[in-house]
């Protein structure tokens, strides 16, 4: 158990690493300590409300705490989304606690705002009740709506952001966002009204954005602003364009009103704005890790300058995150990718493989439920593509895509044994497979009780945690294989991996693929 001491130890020393300009060990491995003690969490947010309280509190300790606690809430997250019961209760009973806390007037709005934040940046939505509180503490404190937060001065404060944000739409969304997410649906909805009236055209224009919001309630009334803004001529051709870019990627439901929206722009004469030529010089995609994400990069050419631009996929649950980095150099962006490369294995890619993984993966977003982030715009835009549309590849059709061509001396019995054999060595020749096992709550209780041998406890995990999720794994393999398919220098053996991904998905008997043995060692390393 972590007690308040400890975390006050763990604190100082964060703001002192911050102060340095540079983090140590202790602040990023906190997040694991704190995920794996959730009781630490609420201990945590004790000496945060504690230290806001103070005359004179110290403005660095509270970064600290900040910092702190998005990092436990950015590993519960990630236990959230393997639907971890521990993870997902910890979530639940902090978010009450705070709710409490801000309901008997134990913590200030303004404190409160900065732990929300850490959900926001963390990828936690924190829940309607708790958004509920902070407009109810706001109230209290006479911070009354509509008003842009942090600003006494809305005019003013919205000026210099957008001078900050050199004019860059997705930057402003995206800081914008992390504030207005603390905030109950209705206050969100009357700020964003009053922002579609700005002076400024990057403002207005970062309102479509909104239309991803995690509310349907805010989805829905941004909707309707645009189509009422279409008949004062706010909306501009390229917010029209990015309306028709998005209206796919919207639950069913949501799409009515955005339909009336682009009608009304229409009928008001508002034409859609072409996409600007974009020249693509470089697309690279990591591995996939053991939760079946992956990263892609797309490298292009901005006049003189270079943009990259990155995309966060994750099997079963679709675009996770998107960000461009615009107005490199061409000597920064090479830096960066080189940078990458120092901790990931990046492969060789094309656009034609981003064509098949994003549909794949916005059709995931439908079902999880789970919305891709705003700056998918900006990615895609980069990436010269105008539109994209939500479509499943399903694991039959890459398959045979895959194999469809391949020999068959290539596919017979005598080639399927040699991949096998060769398949228990994966896991120590890919440094992208170092995460491939299995983050199981069930794992606990299948390995507690009485002593077993390692071979018993490898034929557990087989029988009783891989064999369930076989197809997920064979499923993982397959698009490894895709990826590797498109980089002939390193990723040469990309046939193997196709040909064990049939394997996996056919009826052979578990214990016969060596590369699930290795997977199963390597889930119970992970697991002491």
């Amino acid at each position: 158990m972590l007690t308040r001491r400890t975390l006050t130890e763990i604190g100082k020393a964060i703001a002192a690493d911050i102060a340095n300009g540079e983090l140590g060990d202790g602040a990023q491995g906190i997040g694991d300590t704190l995920a794996a003690h959730p009781a630490a969490l609420h201990e945590l947010i004790g000496l945060f409300t504690a230290e806001s309280a103070k005359k004179k509190p110290r403005h660095d300790l509270l970064e600290a705490y900040a910092l702190m606690t998005g990092q436990g809430l950015e590993v519960l997250r990630y236990g959230c989304e393997r639907n971890r019961p521990e993870a997902i209760a910890a979530v639940a009973d902090l978010r009450e606690r705070l709710r409490e806390m801000s309901s008997a007037g134990r913590i200030p709005a303004q404190a409160l705002l900065l732990v929300m934040r850490q959900f926001v940046t963390a990828k936690l939505d924190p829940g309607d009740e708790l958004r509920a509180a902070m407009g109810a503490a706001m109230a209290a404190e006479a911070e009354t709506a509509p008003a842009l937060p942090e600003a006494s001065d809305p005019a003013q404060f919205l000026a210099g952001l957008v001078e900050a944000m050199e004019g860059d739409v997705f930057a402003i969304q995206s800081e914008l966002a992390e504030a207005f997410a603390t905030l109950p649906d209705a206050h969100r909805a009357t700020i964003l009204e009053a922002l579609l009236d700005a002076p400024q055209e990057a403002a207005r224009e970062a309102v479509v954005g909104w239309l991803l919001d995690g509310s349907a309630e805010v989805r829905r009334a941004i909707a309707r602003l645009l189509g009422t803004a279409a008949s004062r001529r706010v909306v501009s051709e390229t917010m029209l364009r990015r309306m028709i870019a998005m209206r796919n990627w919207l639950p069913e439901a949501d799409r009515a009103p955005l339909d009336a929206a682009i009608k009304a722009c229409r009928q008001s004469g508002i034409a859609c704005a072409a996409l600007a030529p974009v020249q693509v010089r470089e697309v690279r995609a990591s591995g996939i890790d053991g939760s079946g994400a992956q990263t892609i990069f797309v490298i292009a050419k901005e006049g003189r300058k270079r943009a990259v631009a990155s995309l966060l996929v994750k099997h079963g649950l679709g675009v996770r995150d998107a960000w461009v980095q615009h107005r490199l150099s061409k000597n920064q962006a090479e830096d960066f990718v080189a940078g990458v490369e120092d901790r990931l294995d990046l492969f060789a890619a094309s656009l034609e493989y981003l064509n098949l993984v994003l549909p794949h993966a916005l059709a995931a977003n439908q079902v999880s439920g789970v919305l891709p982030p705003p700056a998918l715009l900006d990615f895609i835009e980069t990436a010269g593509i105008a539109t994209v549309q939500a479509r499943a590849l399903p694991f039959a059709e890459l398959l045979e895509t895959l194999l469809g061509d391949l020999v068959p001396e290539r596919q017979n019995a005598a080639a399927v044994a040699k991949v096998l054999r060769a398949s228990g060595r994966w896991l120590a020749e890919r440094e992208f497979t170092a995460s491939w096992f299995e983050d199981d709550a069930a794992l606990r209780d299948l390995l507690g009780g009485k002593r077993r041998t390692g071979a018993e406890r490898i034929r557990l995990v087989l029988e009783n945690v891989l064999a369930p999720h076989r197809a997920l794994w064979a499923e993982k393999l397959a698009w490894m294989a895709l990826t590797m398919r498109q980089d002939e220098e390193t990723g040469a053996d990309w046939r193997d991996f196709a040909l064990l991904a049939r394997e996996i998905a056919s009826d052979r008997p578990i214990g016969e693929i060596p590369l699930m043995h290795a997977i199963a060692a390597q889930t119970l390393k992970a697991q002491r």
